[in-house]
């Protein structure tokens, strides 16, 4: 039982440390930052174009300075004719770190196509398709294992982060390209970082989070017999010890709030049993339920069974678990300066609402009281469903083409994004882009 005590108080101070090393320490960020730039700009100047730009997008990416942040892009680009573009040097970094890749992921590029790299729209003599990767991971795989010259010739690219922070070697590896690169995001620093570097990267107003398939996460008449629900990984950003901190609080109140915790082994900071050992130190382990790695089917099961569901984490990417729990009609909370603090379309009066460190409490104890007012689920039909998300893309994609004089007679299709793969909206589209597929995985399309 002591030892048991111990490594709960370690996982958390380890996790409060952390914590402050990343978000809360102003002189900590400064001087990382600066030494990334320092560092990455002399790698640059050395010939270690890899490194040198891993560490300029480490220090765009940790600074908490705006006009750190605009000289560093300043730095990155050249203009011209009132243009800015980025930097050879710059670009040709890009290409080699695809470079560094090694032969034995071959397969796993390969298998990419139909699961996280798919046709929205077919390829015609004279007419571009559309290619869509999701996950941030696959956009080096595809192209150092692709001849992406020649994919976006036939194709337009269109690149689906998962985590925020542009400024990486995964997105920038594609700045080669002579074709626009449509790349999604919702947060305005990202965007604004995409325009800042200009061609070939074109910022789409939608994100990851948008692909949510309604017809599978959707109400069930499930009776109510969780309060709190909360999707996320075994890991240590999750924030799991805050939110069972706020239990205690109610529970000191009178208020004992049933929590369901659905997890999955994320980036190993933490396992199923530290994140249990944590609610015991809380004293609330009797008041949480904890599942793992369940399917879609079940996941959306014991969606139902909730009142409410909690996102915590501090920073991450485009959270699909908060737009599920919209689709199941249960309200959302989401924790005050999420990523870059920016207030997203999707938290408002019908669908949930924000709550910081010191109100989390008060508002899980009101949110769940009144959950049969908010109606989440309509909100988010008229506003934010797959066919919503194709829709801009393809508009987007559309306007672009048309300003090059390039043919469009044709729009794409749909899909959905689940938490190993993404698949289309209509399966029969798998076949429909079959000659598609065939062509990318033909001899035309292999690395130089």
């Amino acid at each position: 039982m002591v030892s048991e005590r111990l490594r709960a108080i370690q996982t958390i101070w380890r996790g409060r440390i952390w914590e402050y090393l990343l978000f809360d320490s102003w002189i900590i960020a400064f001087v990382r930052s600066w030494l990334s730039r320092i560092a990455g700009t002399a790698a640059m100047r050395k010939g270690s174009s890899v490194a040198g730009l891993k560490l300029l997008s480490t220090a765009h990416r940790t600074t908490r300075s705006g006009a750190f942040r605009n000289s560093l892009e300043r730095q990155m680009t050249v203009s011209t004719d009132g243009m800015r573009s980025l930097r050879s040097e710059i670009v040709d970094a890009g290409r080699e770190y695809l470079r560094t890749w090694p032969g034995s992921d071959r397969v796993r590029a390969r298998n990419l196509l139909g699961t996280r790299a798919l046709v929205l729209k077919a390829s015609r003599p004279g007419e571009r398709g559309i290619l869509l990767i999701d996950y941030a991971y696959a956009f080096p795989l595809f192209a150092a294992f692709f001849n992406i010259e020649t994919v976006s010739r036939h194709y337009h690219i269109v690149l689906e982060p998962s985590w925020i922070g542009y400024c990486t070697p995964e997105i920038l590896a594609y700045a080669h390209l002579k074709t626009p690169v449509f790349v999604e995001t919702v947060e305005p620093p990202d965007r604004a970082f995409l325009e800042a570097i200009g061609a070939p990267f074109v910022p789409v107003p939608v994100a990851a989070n948008w692909w949510v398939d309604h017809r599978m996460v959707r109400p069930l008449g499930t009776a109510k017999d969780i309060d709190v629900c909360m999707v996320a990984a075994w890991s240590r950003f999750k924030r799991h010890a805050a939110v069972f901190s706020a239990l205690a609080t109610l529970r000191r109140r009178g208020v004992h709030l049933k929590t369901l915790l659905i997890g999955y082994v994320g980036d190993r900071t933490l396992s199923k049993d530290d994140v249990y050992q944590q609610a015991k130190y809380y004293g609330v382990a009797d008041l949480v339920e904890m599942q793992e790695h369940l399917p879609l089917d079940s996941l959306v099961a014991q969606l139902n069974r909730a009142k409410t569901h909690l996102l915590w984490s501090r920073r991450e990417g485009f959270n699909r678990a908060t737009i599920e729990a919209l689709a199941v009609d249960i309200p959302v909370i989401l924790r005050e300066g999420h990523n870059y603090g920016f207030s997203y379309k999707y938290i408002n009066e019908q669908t949930g609402t924000l709550a910081n460190e010191a109100s989390l409490p008060s508002i899980l104890h009101n949110v769940v009281d009144t959950y049969t007012e908010f109606t989440p689920r309509r909100w988010l039909m008229e506003h934010m469903t797959p066919q919503i998300a194709t829709s801009i893309l393809g508009n987007a994609i559309r306007d672009a083409a048309v300003t090059q004089g390039e043919t469009w007679t044709t729009e794409p299709v749909a899909k959905v994004v689940e938490l190993t793969h993404a698949r289309y909206w209509d399966p029969a589209d798998g076949e429909r882009f079959a000659a598609d597929y065939e062509f990318l995985k033909s001899p035309e399309c292999e690395p130089r």
